[in-house]
């Protein structure tokens, strides 16, 4: 049998609220943290918060496959951007 509920919402607001909480408790600890923060910065047009968070992330050396797709996707984003 199916269990059928509604699906958990929640905002870019709500988002971003838990990944600035994530960043404050060790900051810099995931690039992907950082890259949320500027995605939810974005979708909530604040293009200002969001390039300050680009900027930052492409500034930083990758320490992992994972951080380089990271600092790739930032550089593609800031791209944008601009």
């Amino acid at each position: 049998a199916a269990v059928l509920a509604a699906p958990p919402e929640a905002s870019y607001h709500d988002a971003l609220r838990s990944f600035l909480a994530a960043e404050n408790v060790q900051p810099g600890f995931w690039l992907k943290n950082q890259l949320n923060i500027a995605k939810c910065y974005l979708r909530l047009a604040d293009n200002h918060n969001a390039a300050a968070w680009l900027d930052r992330l492409v500034n930083t050396s990758p320490e992992s496959a994972e951080d380089k797709e990271v600092l790739a996707e930032a550089a593609a984003l800031l791209r944008k951007m601009r």
